[in-house]
C-alpha cells in the first residue's frame, strides 16, 4: 500500500494447527488469526531475558508502525533499523530492539 506494510493491519500469524491444506476450497479466516505484528513483538519481548528482539520484516515496512509496536511492547528509546540490500535493491529490513542491540550489531 501507499503507507507501507503496517504491523497491525497486514501481519497476521497463524498457528500450525490452524494452517489449512491447499486442497480445501473454502477458507474462513475469521478464527485463524492468532496474533498481529504488535502482539508478536509483545510476546517476543516478554520471553527474552533482556528484551532484545531482532525483527525481520518486508522492505515496504512502515517505520511508524514499527515505532508504535515497540512502544506498545514497552520499548523506550532508539530503535535500530537496518536495510538489507542485494544487487543494489532493498530486499528486507531488520529491526533491532532492546538496550543491548548495539553490542549485537558490533559483533557482526
Amino acid at each position: 500500500g501507499k503507507g507501507g506494510f503496517d504491523l497491525a493491519m497486514h501481519m497476521k500469524i497463524r498457528s500450525a494447527s490452524q494452517c489449512k491444506d491447499s486442497d480445501e476450497q473454502a477458507q474462513d479466516d475469521s478464527n485463524d488469526t492468532v496474533a498481529d505484528g504488535f502482539r508478536l513483538l509483545k510476546v517476543a519481548a516478554s520471553v527474552t531475558k533482556n528484551n532484545l528482539v531482532v525483527y525481520f520484516l518486508p522492505r515496504n515496512i512502515n517505520g511508524v508502525s514499527v515505532g508504535r509496536a515497540a512502544l506498545s511492547a514497552g520499548y523506550r528509546g532508539a530503535i535500530e533499523m537496518e536495510q538489507n540490500v542485494l544487487n543494489g535493491k532493498l530486499k528486507t529490513v531488520t529491526v533491532y530492539l532492546g538496550k543491548d542491540c548495539k553490542e549485537l550489531l558490533a559483533e557482526s
